[in-house]
């Protein structure tokens, strides 16, 4: 429970949010944490990587983070070497 606490304030941090998180959004990133095992720097890769949608969202978040666990990638590493893999093939 302490892990996901501190989590929670890495991404509050993170995302510069002067606000608490809504029921939902804790429950995502108990999610992320709890069940996907995903570390603060996976879970920012996401968010990263959602910076230029048009109105990026916990729920979106969720699904990529979804997307890659049940692509089986458990690091922020897999995740980027698949996505150099996917620039290559372009």
């Amino acid at each position: 429970m302490l892990y996901l606490i501190k989590i929670r304030k890495q991404l509050k941090n993170e995302l510069n949010l002067n606000r608490n998180f809504t029921r939902a959004e804790k429950r995502y990133i108990k999610i992320w944490v709890k069940t996907y095992k995903y570390n603060i720097d996976t879970i920012l890769l996401a968010f990263h990587y959602t910076l230029n949608k048009d109105n990026p969202n916990f729920a979106y978040i969720h699904c990529l983070l979804s997307d890659w666990y049940n692509r089986d990638f458990r690091t922020r590493e897999d995740v980027i070497q698949w996505l150099n893999s996917i620039i290559k093939k372009k």
